[in-house]
């Protein structure tokens, strides 16, 4: 074999990547992930479980085999460690993760060259629509971004939440919240909390609240909070989707109503260029092409805050996914 032909194997996953993207996603879409959760199927069988045609489903197999998707012993088939999440019941699921990178991201980001020539929003060159506004028009697409929130939640948001003690608090203002996973979780975990869930009255419209006597659910805007008084303001993923003059305005709507003993917690990923396992420059690279704003360092985000009369008390750090910036107002 030629040096050339070597080089052109080993730059198979830099030009074919997206094809694991794709399979996984059809596992999803056929219900090939389901069927084989925790059970063993032969071709005839799993064919038949999803009415899949059996001489395409074999071949797809071959090339699920291929990439590590599935696993053969004699007839029958199996999940691998690295598919088993795509189940709908695994308990570490990313089933919506992996549907939200195949369509919304995947076709986003082909516009990336588009968004590195100006500041203009791929997602918005790709179809037609700024993100929310399409997702208001295609419920299948805002069942999938939800699901994609409350699985990021859950692998993300929990770990940094567990790194701060709730235990002499009683208040929580959750502004932006959705459909409320933080204060849900936190309310699970610290029986004397009770929350107020700011956010618009269509996303609380569809809140499932098993907390009705701790959990109150207010609608308002992120610029314009209603003058609720808490212990604690929670602003989780949300300045990263606006410019810096509009989470100033964020910010500083929540300072005129704070009592001067309560903190902000934000919970965002920090730029820092000198560990390796940051997820920051990938999600840097989605909030361009979906939202055209960007991730912050920890100076940047310092500078907004005492801007907006905050000063930083405490930062806890995830090794590669958000930090949480404790702020206290001046």
């Amino acid at each position: 074999m030629t040096k050339s032909q070597i080089e052109t194997i080993h730059s198979a996953p830099l030009i074919q990547g997206f094809t694991l993207t794709q399979s996984a996603s059809s596992m999803i879409k056929t219900g090939i992930a389901d069927a084989l959760y925790s059970q063993s199927l032969s071709l005839t069988q799993l064919a038949k479980e999803t009415q899949l045609s059996l001489k395409n489903l074999a071949r797809f197999l071959r090339l699920l085999k291929l990439q590590n998707l599935v696993q053969k012993t004699g007839a029958y088939y199996t999940l691998t460690p690295s598919s088993a999440p795509l189940a709908r019941k695994h308990p570490e699921s990313i089933t919506y993760s992996t549907l939200m990178h195949e369509h919304i991201l995947y076709l986003s980001w082909q516009e990336l060259p588009y968004c590195l020539q100006d500041h203009r929003l791929g997602f918005e060159k790709k179809f037609n629509s700024p993100l929310y506004e399409y997702l208001k028009k295609t419920p299948e697409q805002l069942e999938i971004f939800k699901g994609w929130m409350k699985e990021s939640h859950r692998d993300w948001i929990i770990p940094i939440l567990n790194q701060f003690n709730f235990n002499h608090f009683n208040t929580i203002i959750d502004i932006g919240g959705s459909e409320g996973h933080l204060c849900q979780h936190l309310l699970h975990q610290y029986p004397q909390l009770k929350a107020n869930l700011i956010d618009d009255p269509m996303v609380l419209k569809t809140v499932k609240n098993p907390y009705p006597n701790r959990l109150f659910l207010s609608p308002g805007s992120i610029f314009e909070p209603p003058p609720i008084q808490g212990d604690i303001y929670i602003l989780s993923r949300v300045l990263l989707n606006w410019s810096d003059e509009m989470a100033l305005k964020i910010l500083n709507s929540i300072y005129s109503q704070m009592p001067p003993s309560s903190q902000l917690l934000i919970i965002d990923f920090i730029n820092d260029d000198s560990n390796p396992q940051s997820m920051s420059p990938l999600v840097d690279i989605n909030l361009m092409v979906l939202f055209g704003t960007q991730t912050r360092s920890l100076g940047e985000f310092s500078r907004l805050l005492t801007q907006s009369q905050f000063q930083v008390s405490e930062v806890l750090t995830h090794p590669s996914t958000v930090s949480l910036i404790v702020a206290t107002p001046n």
